[in-house]
């Protein structure tokens, strides 16, 4: 008699069951992003806490899940996967933080998809400062020919206003005789420029080294920027 109950109330059960599951939405991934979409930004390879910053560059939010940030290729780290329900908003940022990854001498940073076959990004740098970032410039733009001292882990990069034409910021004074030598640059536009990251130079394929100008240096519009030297000119 029990059994007989038991066969009665599974059919029940089922459809109740069937009915319960027709009633719940489907869940759809974000979309994921194509190569060139999300961009390897910023990086800090020298550090006790190394990280690797994500720039959306389109305008919709996209799904990284299962994405992964790894070194060089065939070799070095075990590449690191991004978790599960991991979206970059349009325009936002991504940053993946990890120890004793990147090499401080010089490796590869790249972006690939979850079958680890399709490279979206990379990049490579043969020397790291302490702390220091290596950056684009703006955000998604060409890769700064110098280190930051300040890094912008999930923030806007230097270099985000206006582009700088030739012409723009001008040589305006120096001084090459004395204890303290320096150089004077004037924005001749009437907007605030970033010249972070350019250089003030001596003899071209001689002399001393290019002096690099700070990141987050920005002169005014109509302002002036000057960088002290010593026994340079």
């Amino acid at each position: 008699m029990l059994m007989s109950k038991n066969r009665l109330l599974f059919p029940a059960l089922l459809t109740v069951l069937v009915m319960l599951l027709s009633t719940v939405s489907p869940v759809f991934a974000a979309n994921p992003p194509n190569p060139g979409d999300v961009v390897i930004n910023e990086y800090v390879a020298n550090a006790t806490t190394e990280w690797v910053e994500l720039y959306n560059t389109t305008g919709s939010d996209l799904d990284i899940s299962g994405f992964y940030i790894d070194d060089i290729a065939s070799g070095g780290g075990a590449p690191k996967v991004i978790p599960a329900s991991t979206i970059i908003s349009a325009g936002g940022y991504y940053v993946m933080t990890f120890s004793s990854f990147l090499n401080n001498g010089g490796d590869d940073v790249r972006f690939i998809d979850p079958t680890q076959t399709v490279v979206h990004d990379s990049t490579s740098y043969t020397s790291s400062t302490a702390d220091y970032s290596w950056y684009r410039s703006p955000d998604g733009g060409s890769w700064s020919p110098s280190e930051s001292s300040s890094p912008t882990q999930g923030s806007a990069n230097p270099g985000g206003g206006p582009s700088i034409n030739p012409g723009d910021v001008v040589i305006n004074e120096y001084v090459a005789n004395s204890a303290t030598e320096w150089v004077e640059l004037y924005n001749t536009t009437g907007s605030a420029l970033d010249i972070s990251g350019y250089y003030i130079d001596d003899i071209a394929g001689g002399g001393g080294a290019p002096q690099a100008i700070p990141a987050s240096t920005t002169i005014p519009a109509g302002g002036f920027y000057t960088l002290d030297l010593s026994n340079y000119l």
